[in-house]
Formats: C-alpha cells, structure tokens, sequence
C-alpha cells in the first residue's frame, strides 16, 4: 500500500495514486471546441491544477466542487509551474475518514 504524500512533496516525474480533493471545476471548451475539465486538487500543502480531456463535468452526476476522488496524476513542469497531468478519470468517492491531510494548516508566527 502507498502512503499519502503532500501535493507539495510530490516531485516533477512522480505519479501518484491517491484521493484528493476537488476545490474547483471548471467546465472549459479546446480550440477545437471539444470539452475538458480543469481542476484543482488541494490538501493542506497547497495546491495544483489539472485537465482532464474530453470530458464534461456538466454531463456527470455528482461531479461538483467540493468532493473527493481517487486518481492518477504526474507531476510536470512547464514554463517553471508546476502542474498535474491526469493519467485517468477520477472516481468520486465519500469524504476519507482521515480528513487532516485535507485541512488547511493554520500560519505559524
């Protein structure tokens, strides 16, 4: 079984199976006008966004702001950003019983 890593710890290269959670969706159109979703993951180390291709949240029930779900990402870095590419669909699962590592920490003076 994999442990849990941070958004922030995952490095430039790595992949990572694992459940995150979907702050914001946004339904958005190509140049080419075919669907894609953009995303942002968060945890409490930040966060990180990602596209999914031919894909239409609008048209998937359940798939809103706000939810967590399992899915494969690679970290990638383009014009020094780092970003995620998704390796395939998330799948919507119930809040994890463990919800810290999605909890904000609070700043330290």
């Amino acid at each position: 079984m994999s442990v849990y890593k941070q958004i922030n710890e995952l490095e430039v290269g790595e992949e990572a199976t694992q459940v995150f959670f979907i702050e914001a969706i946004e339904s958005r159109l190509t140049k080419t006008n075919k669907p894609f979703a953009r995303l942002t993951l968060k945890d409490q180390s930040g966060k990180i966004t990602t596209n999914i291709w031919d894909f239409d949240p609008d048209e998937e029930e359940g798939f809103v702001s706000g939810i967590y779900a399992r899915m494969t990402i690679r970290i990638e870095e383009y014009k020094n950003f780092r970003q995620a590419k998704s390796l395939d669909m998330p799948m919507v699962l119930a809040p994890p019983d463990d919800l810290t590592v999605y909890i904000e920490k609070p700043y330290e003076f």
